[in-house]
């Protein structure tokens, strides 16, 4: 007896149905813009390290770990903010600016 195959699967839409939510849902502009200020501040402790001297003793090395753990905690916040705005558009609910476009 032959198998029959079921048309309407597709491995790509398993593997999108397996994922949970808080994976795919996509990042908002707010997310991106949290994200790309969390990359330069990472990018300006490594230019700041540039003028740390070896034995610690300079404002430098005294301000670039304070720096790193700021930009990781500023990445890790764009990463976990949800757009409360964007959250209630898809859920239909009235938001300020979907109440004036209506009026």
């Amino acid at each position: 007896m032959k198998r029959q195959k079921n048309k309407n699967f597709s491995r790509a839409s398993a593997a999108v149905a397996k994922t949970p939510d808080f994976i795919r849902r996509e990042k908002s502009i707010g997310n991106v813009k949290i994200l790309a200020s969390g990359m330069g501040l990472l990018c300006g402790a490594f230019f700041v390290l540039r003028w740390a001297n070896p034995e610690g003793n300079n404002f430098a090395a005294h301000a670039t770990p304070f720096i790193f753990i700021l930009s990781w905690a500023v990445i890790l916040a764009g990463i976990l903010w949800e757009d409360k705005k964007e959250e209630a558009e898809k859920k239909g609910g009235d938001t300020v600016n979907s109440v004036q476009k209506k009026s």
